[in-house]
């Protein structure tokens, strides 16, 4: 989710946002939190905000380290934090900077994911037109990431197996060489996410499961799949979003997550994706939606 989500005009109505998110993931008994900390504010591809003190961008309000802290302790969360590859087009080495800082002012910190989107794209096809441009690509993502990494290792919880993951957005029609490109990238980073946007595609993501349903479970343990949130309350929707989940687990896949989590979906997804993303296994220990403070009832 987005941590611009829990800024108010007050760090007293930041709190009650804070404490409310907390209380949803408490009774939704998810593990992990994927926050987005960085801004593109104007939507030019130029992210100019952050809600943590930074030197290199414009911070808007300072939220980051009691999120991170109080998510631990009040919602049993490992917090990771999401940055773009490639955060401002002119500083193609920033997101070292911003993740390092990040890392040593934030000590419950469990990871740090990068966003590549699909900036890999090319190398998941089995012929690419611009071969020499798409290597580059990865040479050069290679290079930030070890950059960024080399800069955060040092700061993160080393107890957490997944410190260093690699976020990518693949293109559901051009995937025939994404198990290869998986096996390069594990090698150089603790975890891979994938992230799909599935709502009436459901055939074609099922070729992208049969595809990854190839590749041996040492490296299915480190793959990561998630999902796009549907952007209706369109029960359809949400019940393909669901079956996806279940898929995913079917084939061994046993991390995966919801991209896009705010305030006003929140319910559907306590409704709709509680079986397959709760980790309370007791019917006993079902705890219904936490949102009612906003809803008028006690």
């Amino acid at each position: 989710m987005d941590l611009k989500q829990l800024t108010a005009s007050t760090n007293t109505q930041s709190d009650e946002k804070l404490g409310l998110l907390l209380s949803k993931l408490y009774s939704l008994k998810n593990n992990t939190l994927i926050l987005k900390p960085l801004d593109d504010q104007d939507g030019d591809g130029q992210y100019d905000i952050a809600y943590f003190p930074i030197a290199q961008l414009s911070v808007q309000q300072d939220i980051l380290n009691r999120t991170l802290w109080q998510a631990q302790t009040r919602a049993g969360q490992s917090v990771i934090l999401e940055l773009p590859v490639y955060p401002q087009k002119n500083k193609p080495f920033l997101v070292a900077d911003l993740a390092k800082d990040i890392a040593r002012f934030n000590s419950n910190l469990s990871g740090i994911q990068l966003n590549a989107g699909t900036t890999l794209n090319c190398a998941m096809q089995s012929t690419t037109i611009k071969e020499n441009a798409c290597a580059n690509q990865l040479k050069q993502l290679t290079y930030v990431s070890q950059l960024t990494q080399k800069a955060v290792k040092p700061y993160l919880n080393m107890s957490n197996q997944a410190q260093f993951s690699l976020l990518l957005t693949p293109d559901f029609e051009h995937i025939e060489n994404l198990p290869t490109l998986l096996k390069t990238l594990l090698s150089q980073h603790d975890l891979v996410n994938l992230k799909f946007n599935i709502v009436g595609k459901q055939k074609q993501f099922n070729h992208v499961l049969a595809i990854l349903n190839t590749l041996d479970s040492k490296y299915k343990q480190r793959i990561m799949l998630t999902l796009s949130l549907p952007e209706n309350s369109q029960q359809n929707a949400w019940q393909e979003v669901k079956q996806g989940l279940f898929n995913i687990q079917r084939i061994g896949i046993q991390k995966f997550g919801v991209d896009g989590y705010t305030n006003e979906n929140s319910k559907n997804v306590h409704e709709y994706l509680y079986n397959p993303i709760s980790l309370n296994s007791s019917s006993v220990m079902y705890q219904p939606f936490a949102g009612l403070a906003t809803e008028g009832k006690k």
